[in-house]
């Protein structure tokens, strides 16, 4: 397993790098249509009547909880964990990964990855997704059909392919400056502490 540095000297060093390639041109991005990279599936109604009692995630198109609203016990529906639920009614645009199988309201579309899975990599098209939803409100709905036609713009490789090497160095290298800032702040704050507690000894 490959290790990796929390320093913030290591973080900015590779996001560094990330910016010197978009400097030098060496980065290019591309359009792709969303149902190429994924398979777009509309969700299945369920009422409040019909739900039985059980332990799988019910998603809805709530912006709250990972989109979860509620648990149901209904199996007939289910889609598989790694996908990514899009509302396209209610909260418009609210992009989730689901982690575990869940039923998707009919509200909700779920984006089934073409591609190997891999987090880091969906996270960055997540964000793209999300700035999608600008176009879109509740009374423009972000339906199926549009969906599968949205444009997803992308980094890409010297051969024209989606770059999710990329994608997903660009995600790791956010983390780790967001884990080094945190990492800062508990040392100031330590650092604050112990003067305090020095001042009134």
């Amino acid at each position: 397993m490959r290790k990796y540095s929390l320093s913030r000297k290591s973080a900015s060093n590779e996001n560094g790098s990330l910016e010197t390639d978009c400097e030098i041109g060496a980065l290019r991005f591309k359009k792709f249509v969303a149902s190429d990279l994924f398979d777009i599936k509309k969700g299945k109604r369920l009422t409040k009547a019909d739900m039985m009692v059980g332990d799988i995630n019910f998603v809805g198109s709530s912006s709250a909880n990972n989109g979860i609203t509620a648990r149901v016990g209904n199996t007939e529906y289910i889609h598989p964990a790694n996908t990514i639920s899009v509302s396209y009614n209610g909260s418009v645009g609210e992009v989730f990964l689901q982690e575990k199988p869940f039923w998707a309201s009919d509200d909700v579309n779920v984006w089934y990855p073409k591609f190997a899975f891999n987090t880091r990599v969906i996270e960055y098209i997540m964000s793209v997704i999300t700035k999608c939803r600008r176009k879109y409100s509740y009374s423009s709905k972000w339906t199926l059909d549009k969906m599968k036609i949205e444009e997803l713009e992308l980094p890409v490789t010297p051969d024209g392919k989606p770059d999710f090497d990329y994608m997903a160095r660009y995600i790791r290298a956010i983390e780790k400056l967001t884990i080094a800032n945190v990492v800062k702040y508990k040392d100031q704050v330590i650092d604050a502490t112990k003067t305090l507690v020095n001042s009134e000894a």
